[in-house]
């Protein structure tokens, strides 16, 4: 899965070192009005399986790679959508 975004350095709150995968919307323009249909729920879903599928997560921005580790936490998902 391709995921479109920038690498932001830490916030003031971070831990030293710290950066971020920034990727608003799903790759939906702001103003797109099918920012949040079918398609968006979709590419959504797509995503959370990639995320729970119970394997680390390689990311890939300006010739780097970072691991992510498995996500380990119970119901995540479900408790995700009630918030969210």
């Amino acid at each position: 899965m391709i995921i479109h975004g920038e690498i932001e350095s830490a916030h003031e709150d971070d831990p030293p070192g710290s950066i971020h995968f920034v990727q608003w919307d799903l790759g939906f323009r702001r103003q797109d009005p099918a920012l949040y249909g079918r398609k968006w729920k979709r590419r959504e879903d797509r995503l959370f399986d990639l995320l729970d599928a119970g394997r680390p997560l390689t990311i890939s921005a300006d010739g780097r790679n970072y691991v992510l580790p498995a996500v380990n936490v119970p119901r995540w998902r479900k408790r995700f959508r009630q918030i969210c």
